[in-house]
């Protein structure tokens, strides 16, 4: 009630800890979470700037890959879900951000993990089912109405890995369609011999 000073003892009932940003990731890339992958961008931008808007956040992100040595013209990016229809990668910016990952990145294990395998996990869980090179396939989908892609790296029977990004927009046909030509792609770059 107002006006009354509280007692200065108090009483832990409950203590709960967030898990690792290892797991958060996992979960978001996985399952694609799109609620966890916008909170990450505001948090980056955060610890880039202090600032926790969304458009100071995706300008922080850019700016990051750019230091990064990747070509960030026509990379544009209005928010960290994918969900929007003004944001725009091409596919050698994505394979660039792979290729920095596998090769640059002190986190390249953990992200490495988060990302859905080929007939076993999350949003690749369905893929691949009777082919055994599937699950030699890790990568990130994405989708939106007439847009599919799939980001990520395969490991080659050479004991090689590749990382590849495969994107297609205003397609014919149906997603379903889409899905088993992308599907047969990585298929083939999983077959390859290098």
């Amino acid at each position: 009630s107002r006006g009354k000073v509280l007692p200065t003892e108090r009483t832990l009932f409950l203590e709960m800890l967030s898990p690792g940003l290892s797991e958060i990731i996992r979960e978001t890339n996985t399952h694609s979470v799109n609620l966890f992958a916008e909170h990450m961008l505001i948090h980056c931008g955060l610890k880039q700037s202090g600032k926790n808007r969304t458009e100071q956040a995706t300008g922080d992100v850019i700016r990051f890959w750019k230091s990064k040595g990747i070509d960030t013209r026509g990379m544009f990016l209005f928010d960290g879900s994918g969900l929007s229809r003004a944001n725009s990668f091409t596919a050698r910016q994505m394979t660039g951000i792979l290729k920095y990952m596998k090769d640059s990145s002190q986190y390249f294990e953990d992200f490495y993990e988060s990302l859905p395998v080929g007939g076993k996990t999350g949003t690749l869980k369905s893929l691949f089912k009777e082919h055994p090179l599937g699950s030699q396939i890790r990568a990130k989908s994405g989708s939106i109405g007439r847009v599919k892609a799939y980001c990520g790296y395969v490991h080659l029977v050479s004991g090689r890995d590749i990382a590849f990004s495969m994107m297609v927009n205003d397609f014919s046909g149906s997603s379903a369609n889409a899905t088993k030509k992308l599907e047969k792609l990585m298929l083939a770059l999983a077959e390859f011999k290098l």
